[in-house]
């Protein structure tokens, strides 16, 4: 516990108090929390009396939500729902991921082609093809 408040004093007074819309809980202003940046898999945000302050995590690691820490690509989780559907991770617009319930599959576009979907999510009856021709977006 002594070791993890030390990590939190380093953080917050490394960070950067950024104007974003994420948001820090209301229940206890008081209390540190930590979020996710739901745009970028790197960083995540430390709120400190209900403001965000922005922090990244650094040598290619991506923030891991489930655990509150910087860690392997590998082990960060994007699959968070029960049933079969398409999900774009937010790191690389070339690369989906295909949820199985729970079952997590990172697919690659084409040379030339990007995920796209109406929706973040996209059912997998919907779309036989998530892939469409051109740049990221």
């Amino acid at each position: 516990m002594f070791l993890a408040a030390i990590i939190l004093c380093y953080y917050l007074a490394t960070g950067i108090l950024v104007e974003t819309e994420v948001s820090c809980p209301d229940e206890d202003p008081d209390e540190a929390e930590i979020l996710a940046d739901p745009t970028n898999c790197t960083r995540f945000y430390i709120c400190d009396n209900g403001s965000p302050y922005l922090h990244n995590c650094s040598g290619g690691l991506f923030f891991n939500s489930q655990l509150n820490v910087c860690d392997q690509p590998a082990n960060v989780v994007f699959c968070e729902y029960d049933d079969l559907l398409y999900l774009k991770p937010y790191c690389d617009c070339h690369k989906y991921v295909i949820c199985d319930y729970g079952n997590m599959s990172v697919l690659e576009c084409p040379k030339g082609y990007y995920f796209s979907a109406a929706e973040p999510r996209l059912r997998l009856g919907n779309s036989s093809d998530p892939c469409q021709q051109g740049d990221c977006g």
